[in-house]
């Protein structure tokens, strides 16, 4: 019977989905230390890791698991503020996009009270300025503006 395995390949591919993928992003080094605010509250964020291998969202998926491409340049690290008067750091992972034809930094952390997310965009090399969000109430919200201090020798 043919039918079978036709049937089976269809219930295979039924839980593929395609996601879109665009040009690769040439990044630069992001590395070390930035410093700035958060919602008006100090931020830092310290890059420990910086690769080309982070999944981008893009690709062929068979539920969450990613099947084909969808790779973007990435970076992980600690990311430290105030909430509620106590010092969080709290690990994060970072991937480059292209928003707005702007390179641009998408920044995640599973902070112990919920997500967050920084959405950053390059406004000059060692500046980065957009938005952030807490998924709890007593957590940073609203603008974030990052600088990367300068280098003493």
């Amino acid at each position: 019977m043919i039918i079978r395995p036709v049937a089976l390949a269809g219930l295979l591919l039924a839980g593929c989905t395609v996601a879109p993928t665009g040009p690769s992003i040439n990044v630069p080094d992001v590395g070390g230390m930035w410093a700035g605010t958060w919602g008006g509250t100090p931020v830092t964020l310290l890059v420990t890791d910086q690769r080309d291998d982070v999944p981008s969202g893009a690709g062929v998926y068979v539920g969450s698991w990613l099947l084909l491409g969808g790779q973007t340049p990435g970076l992980s690290g600690v990311m430290s503020y105030t909430a509620r008067g106590d010092h969080v750091s709290v690990n994060v992972n970072g991937r480059f996009a292209m928003l707005e034809g702007r390179l641009a930094l998408i920044v995640d952390s599973a902070a112990p009270d919920g997500a967050q997310q920084l959405r950053l965009k390059w406004i000059e090399p060692d500046q980065l300025v957009g938005s952030g969000t807490s998924k709890f109430s007593w957590g940073p919200q609203g603008p974030v503006e990052l600088k990367r201090p300068p280098v003493t020798r």
